[in-house]
């Protein structure tokens, strides 16, 4: 079970907001579907912080200091590589929900394409008859072995779950999320992709819960 306890001071909007950044930041998570729509009509950045200022009036007091004590968690526990675990779709998962009931990494290793086209190679030479063309040389089944190294490649999982009272929409069933990392690329997916659609309708419903005016 994750819990740390982090003491940072309220975040404070520095500078200009600029309207590629704050998009993409743990804050943005939280935008209702009315606010998602507002955002991608603005212009300009002085529209950006304008929109950032109201968004942050419109939530409870201790939205922003909640929001950045969860992205730092997200940053030390979930970081792959260069890309902050913060701006991950992890990161988002614990970011919205907040502190999971369970939390658990593992690391397995995948063979790739150039693997198994290696191996099959090797097999096809190995199994030349008497007679017919000769097998591959040490050069070649070397080069082999070196393109089967290349192919393999280290997944981290991260599967993080609650129970169903720690969702912003109660129910008997626990959420389990899981979603494997690349080590070298840092791309991620879902392991079971038909869960997206279900984690909206709950980012949603998370995002809700925060305002001080529910029909904002």
């Amino acid at each position: 079970m994750l819990v740390v306890i982090v003491s940072v001071p309220i975040a404070a909007l520095a500078g200009s907001v600029k309207l590629k950044e704050w998009t993409s930041s743990p804050q943005a998570y939280f935008m209702t579907s009315a606010e998602r729509q507002q955002w991608g009509a603005l212009k300009s950045d002085a529209e950006a912080e304008q929109f950032v200022n109201t968004f942050l009036a419109a939530r409870k007091p201790d939205f922003a200091e909640e929001v950045a004590k969860r992205a730092e968690v997200a940053d030390k526990y979930l970081t792959v590589g260069r890309v902050p675990g913060s701006r991950t779709l992890r990161g988002k998962v614990i970011i919205i929900f907040g502190p999971p009931s369970a939390f658990d990494i593992k690391l397995r290793e995948v063979k790739g394409a150039a693997s198994s086209s290696a191996n099959g190679y090797m097999a096809a030479g190995a199994s030349t008859s008497p007679g017919g063309s000769p097998g591959p040389s040490p050069e070649e089944m070397a080069d082999a072995s070196r393109r089967g190294d290349l192919g393999t490649k280290q997944v981290r999982e991260f599967t993080i779950t609650y129970t169903g009272d720690k969702l912003p929409v109660k129910r008997a069933e626990p959420l389990t999320v899981a979603v494997d990392v690349d080590t070298s690329s840092g791309r991620e997916w879902l392991a079971q992709s038909q869960l997206q659609s279900e984690l909206n309708e709950l980012f949603d419903a998370a995002a809700n819960t925060w305002l001080l005016n529910k029909n904002h």
